[in-house]
């Protein structure tokens, strides 16, 4: 059973990664992060059947680590996007955010 979990695991997160890659919209990237650590959260979905405290503690670590990373994303792609109007990252110049 947690063999399967694992291939499942690292089937999410090679997709995640693979949109990642692929993409070129700040947004879908944040979505494929995301993707990334539901993956992880698979992985970690053994332990926590095997030892119940330490699957706990290792899924709050996970889910407060994933929250303050996708609040700061949305934040700092929301002023991008107020800045030049777009998400797309083959518009972004280097160096050059003054107004």
């Amino acid at each position: 059973m947690s063999e399967i979990l694992l291939a499942a695991a690292l089937a999410v997160m090679l997709l995640g990664l693979y949109g990642m890659s692929t993409t070129r919209d700040l947004v879908r990237m944040v979505i494929m992060m995301e993707v990334l650590t539901v993956g992880a959260f698979l992985a970690v979905l053994p332990s926590a059947t095997a030892i119940p405290s330490l699957g706990i503690t290792l899924a709050l670590i996970l889910i407060g680590g994933v929250a303050a990373e996708t609040v700061l994303l949305v934040a700092l792609i929301y002023r991008y996007y107020r800045y030049t109007g777009t998400t797309d990252t083959m518009t972004m110049d280097r160096g050059k955010e003054t107004p």
